[in-house]
């Protein structure tokens, strides 16, 4: 028979472990769990749809960026952009990409977009989104309270901006 040899690990060397151990399950959190709680918010509801969301990036503002993205089998892609800082979110921008869908529908748009208009960004959002529902087929731009909504006219690509001007 043939013995094994036992390891002895120290005190220091299980301190270090359970450390590394520590710092690696913060390291899986990822950036998204430190971002602003109205942040996770507006995005957990994309997450939990199975979209692909990432952050922060930065641009040349004050703001920080999160993405959130999701191919469906139909061949229509979705993507949502939120700009936003520790006071709040400001600027929203949906994309409906069906150019590989073979057949424009408001179906896609529709659903998506109406999600989207869920974010809190500024006023009430019930009101953005009965105003972008109802320009959907023709697009437009609009002051919802506080908030400037532009929606592009449907078609292969439409694209959805809510925006709280300064």
């Amino acid at each position: 028979m043939r013995s094994s040899p036992l390891t002895v690990v120290t005190r220091p060397q299980l301190t270090v472990a359970c450390l590394l151990l520590a710092a690696a399950s913060a390291a899986c959190a990822g950036p998204l769990q430190a971002a602003p709680q109205h942040v996770r918010t507006a995005i957990e509801p994309f997450r939990s749809a199975g979209y692909a969301c990432a952050g922060p990036s930065t641009d040349n503002s004050r703001f920080e960026q999160w993405r959130c993205d999701l191919s469906g089998p139909d061949g229509i892609s979705t993507s949502v952009v939120i700009d936003a800082d520790g006071s709040g979110i400001k600027q929203v921008l949906a994309t409906v990409d069906a150019s590989k869908a073979g057949v424009l529908s408001a179906s896609p748009v529709t659903e998506f977009f109406s999600r989207v208009c869920d974010i809190q960004v500024a006023g009430s959002p019930v009101d953005a989104k009965a105003w972008v529902l109802s320009h959907i087929p023709a697009g437009g731009q609009e002051h919802v309270g506080a908030l400037f909504i532009t929606l592009d006219p449907l078609a292969a690509v439409t694209h959805l901006v809510l925006f709280v001007p300064d």
